[in-house]
Formats: C-alpha cells, structure tokens, sequence
C-alpha cells in the first residue's frame, strides 16, 4: 500500500490517517482493512485472518492440548510407529509380493499414514470435527487395502489401476472381515462426514480443557484407525518379518496365505487400546494370498 493511501483519513471515522489506525503498521508491514457500519459504530476487520488463524492463534491451542492431550497421543504413537516402521521395511525386504500389487499397496499404505498424521495435527490446532473427517478418510483407505488384498478375483486391483474403483460400493468384504471398519464407517460418515445439523453449528479454535468430551471421542477414533492401519499394512505385507501379531502366514493348497490368527495375549491388548471387549474379524471366505489373491 503506498504512502500517500496511508496518509488519508481511516475510514473507520477515527480521524486519523489510516497508517495510524486500522491499517496500522504490524512488523513492517501494512495490513489492509475491510469496514463496515451498523449505523452506530463502525467496525474494521483486517484482512491477514487467515494468517493470524494459521500461525499465532493455533499456538495457545497447540500448548492447551499438549498439556491435557499428550499422554493420549503417546499411547498411540508405538502402534503408529510400527506401522509406519513396517511400510518402510517392505519398501526394502519384501520381495514375494507381485510389483503390480506391491506399488499400489505400498502406496496406499504411505496415504493412510500420512493421513492419520494430518488427522492428528488439525486435532492439535483446535480442529476434532474437522479430524474426524481425516480419520474417515484413514479408515477408507485400509478397507482399500483389505479389500485389494483378500479379493479372491482380482476385481479390485484392476478396478483401481483403471480408475473404476468405487470405494463405497465395494467395501463390503473388508468391512465384514474386519467388523470394527463398519462401525467407525458408518459413525465417521454420519456423524462428520455427512452434512448434518452439527456443521450449521458456530465453530471456531479454542484452547482446549482438560477432559473435554470431543476431543476425548476423537481419540478413541485414533486409536481404531491406527489399528486398523496397523493391521492393513501387516496383511499387505505379511511375509516382510517372519512373526507377525495379528496374520500368520499359511499354506493352503499350495499357495502362500494368511490367517487372521492373534495369540491371547494380543487379543487382550488390543482389546485393551480400544477399549473394546473383542477383536475379531470374521473369517474370510477364501484365505488372503501374499500376492493379493492370486
């Protein structure tokens, strides 16, 4: 903005130049104004909220939520880690897996991940409805997986690799192997994803409390889609460490599969971390193959 704009009176009817007012000068630099007036007072609203919303205000939520939420976030953080520690290993070890099915899955893997991650970081900044819909997006992409991996046809891989994929019409045989994926779908989607009487609600970033409720329910989202993650990507990879928790890789007329087969113990903690009573995805119909059913 050049001097001599600055130098006009502000039109916020203060009497003073601009420069001196609602266009004032901030760290060098000058910030423009929006005004209007209700008739009785007039208001100024600067047009750098996008930056303030971005880079200083999320800093008080950013410190609220470390010192009430980071012992929540600890206790996902191994299962994360291992997951992301097994998709970087089988980008290095594993050579059973045919190359068409490897890239793809590899892929998706590296997608949920990173999008777990996001989910994590619009938590952080004052953002669990909006996290929610992240972590959705997270729980769609496993059941991608599952479904490329236990597709006895190869439908599916060929669908996605022609772009015909349709993940909300054929999802089915993840979500009834995996039945934990069917309730946090339908929960995510109606409750977040959905446009409902929520989003018409005023939202806006707050630091957060100790023991809010929300945030609380998003973290018990969390922790079901980093197992979930955890899970997709050992199926996706099931012969990249000779043991495994939660697929044991068998021989079954010849070929190489795996079995959804956890010992107690594992059973137990993950029944623990989600604070749920069972872990148990129903039986498949046909044994998954390392090759993703081939």
């Amino acid at each position: 903005m050049d001097l001599a704009l600055q130098n006009k009176k502000c039109e916020c009817g203060s009497g003073k130049k601009r420069r001196y007012c609602c266009h004032r000068q901030r760290k060098g630099r000058f910030v423009d104004v929006n005004t209007f007036s209700d008739g009785k007072t007039r208001y100024a609203v600067t047009t750098n909220i996008l930056q303030n919303l971005v880079i200083r205000d999320v800093r008080a939520i950013e410190r609220s939520f470390e010192e009430h939420f980071s012992e929540d976030l600890k206790r996902i953080d191994p299962l994360y880690s291992e997951a992301a520690f097994l998709f970087f290993a089988a980008t290095k070890h594993d050579y059973q897996t045919g190359d068409d099915y490897k890239d793809i899955l590899l892929g998706l893997i590296s997608s949920a991940l990173s999008t777990f991650g996001a989910a994590v970081s619009a938590l952080r900044s004052g953002y669990p409805s909006q996290s929610m819909v992240l972590i959705r997006q997270v729980v769609e992409t496993c059941s991608t997986i599952i479904h490329i991996v236990i597709d006895p046809d190869d439908r599916a891989i060929d669908d996605f690799r022609n772009g015909k994929y349709s993940s909300s019409k054929h999802l089915g045989r993840a979500k009834a192997a995996v039945p934990i994926i069917a309730e946090l779908w339908g929960f995510l989607s109606n409750s977040y994803v959905h446009i409902n009487k929520m989003h018409s609600e005023l939202q806006r970033p707050v630091p957060y409390r100790k023991g809010q409720t929300n945030v609380n329910e998003v973290f018990i989202c969390l922790r079901m889609a980093c197992w979930i993650s955890y899970i997709s990507a050992e199926l996706a990879f099931p012969t990249t460490f000779t043991a495994t928790r939660y697929w044991k890789v068998q021989t079954i007329d010849g070929k190489t599969g795996v079995a959804y087969d956890p010992d107690d113990e594992e059973r137990s903690w993950a029944s623990n971390f989600l604070n749920i009573p069972e872990i148990s995805p129903g039986s498949f119909e046909k044994s998954a193959s390392d090759e993703g059913g081939d």
